[in-house]
């Protein structure tokens, strides 16, 4: 091999790497934020509880301002990044409603070491009114957490009763629209009843199934009932982990592809003089 040739291969080598590192430096940096927001509130001292996790998620509440209209940054939904902003944005430009808000809490907790992961409520006709909020383990029992935008009522109902994915009943439905007058296992309890009322399906969105549906114009909800394994829950909040997920995917395949093409293609040399 000669001596340009090899230098090449280390600048292609070094191009390669060079996106890894940064994503990795990144991520390091937005760990170090996490944990400076916890040892600033000395979150790390208290129990690992339902009532811990709402105390992390009051704090967020103050600290978050849900108001679109007055946000410095981006106000438009349709504009923000495929996989939404990072924990370290959030944290930074102080803006966010639920869903913003489930990430940055979902990240804490995990920090804390709770089983932590999103939670989409669906409200009536699968209409815009629904909201997120992250599930937790606790010895085997889920508890819901609320997160930013929702109103005091569903707040305090989160927060006094165990609410989870039980509680939520998924409704069968003719065409596009829902039925709500058919509850299994409908409670007359009225802090229940009226969690049943305002929200009739739930879904795990640690693998956003039904918005990669909509990306490819199928228009589809996928409900995902099966709560998923602790590293997707991580992964899904991580944007950095996702964005290297995705490049080292694609690196292998790219690496695959190029030794099929190197294996099955014939390089042919100029021949200088006829034999």
């Amino acid at each position: 091999m000669t001596k340009l040739r090899k230098t090449c291969l280390y600048l292609c080598l070094i191009l390669l790497i060079l996106p890894i590192g940064c994503l990795l430096l990144v991520h390091k940096y937005e760990n170090s934020q996490i944990n400076k927001y916890i040892e600033q509130n000395r979150f790390q001292y208290l129990p690992i509880s339902k009532r811990s996790a709402f105390i992390i998620s009051d704090s967020l509440r103050k600290l978050f301002n849900v108001n679109i209209s007055t946000w410095s940054s981006n106000q438009n939904f349709n504009k923000e990044p495929y996989f939404r902003k990072s924990v370290l944005t959030l944290l930074q430009d102080k803006e966010a409603v639920c869903g913003g808000g489930a990430r940055v809490l979902c990240r804490i907790l995990q920090h804390l070491g709770y089983d932590a992961t999103r939670v989409v409520l669906y409200s009536k006709n699968f209409g815009a009114s629904g909201h997120v909020v992250v599930s937790i383990l606790l010895n085997g029992k889920e508890y819901f957490i609320d997160t930013l935008n929702s109103d005091s009522e569903l707040n305090y109902i989160l927060k006094t009763y165990d609410i989870n994915t039980t509680t939520i009943n998924i409704i069968p439905y003719k065409s596009r629209y829902i039925n709500p007058s058919y509850y299994l296992q409908e409670s007359h309890f009225y802090p229940v009843k009226m969690f049943q009322t305002k929200y009739i399906a739930y879904s795990y969105e640690a693998i956003p199934l039904s918005k990669i549906s909509n990306s490819l114009g199928f228009g589809l909800y996928v409900l995902n009932t099966n709560r998923p394994y602790k590293i997707f829950s991580s992964l899904a909040e991580s944007v950095y982990m996702i964005y290297l997920s995705i490049y080292l995917i694609l690196l292998f395949l790219s690496l695959i592809i190029l030794r099929i093409i190197l294996k099955y293609s014939r390089v042919v040399r100029p021949r200088l003089f006829d034999s």
